[in-house]
């Protein structure tokens, strides 16, 4: 099997991962990864463009120049989306959540990991916002 090939699939990989994600779903990444998460897309993107640079660059010499733009863009995408985690590339759950004090979302860690069921707290804003207030009572 071709290289370009392998490294193509394991982009639409980390796209395909980085929406379900998006999405909501891997829900237990959230507590495990400190963010890191957000940027699967760009980096998957950046392994499928990187996947065509023999081709670019001899077939279409006059735009590598373009080439490199867009692999500089993605590569910083995927960096600052990982460092800086802004509102609007996170699930809305996880935006929920975050809208309480650090000392309540660190029960929330805690019930994570005692609670095999802690997903369904999540479902929507009201169960978050029930979730918080039995945790904070305890």
């Amino acid at each position: 099997m071709n290289q370009d090939w392998i490294i193509r699939l394991l982009g639409f990989f980390f796209v395909l991962f980085g929406v379900s994600i998006r999405l909501g779903y891997w829900r237990n990444l959230y507590w495990a990864s400190k963010g890191g998460i957000y940027g699967y897309i760009p980096m998957g993107l950046l392994f499928v463009l990187y996947s065509y640079y023999e081709d670019i660059i001899t077939n279409l010499a006059g735009y590598h120049l373009l080439f490199y733009v867009a692999f500089g863009f993605l590569m910083l995408s995927a960096i600052l989306l990982t460092i800086k985690k802004p509102r609007w590339i996170k699930p809305a759950w996880v935006i929920w959540i975050e809208k309480y004090p650090q000392r309540v979302r660190k029960a929330m860690l805690e019930d994570v990991k005692n609670n095999p069921e802690w997903e369904r707290n999540t479902l929507d804003e009201q169960a978050v916002d029930h979730w918080a207030r039995k945790l904070t009572r305890k």
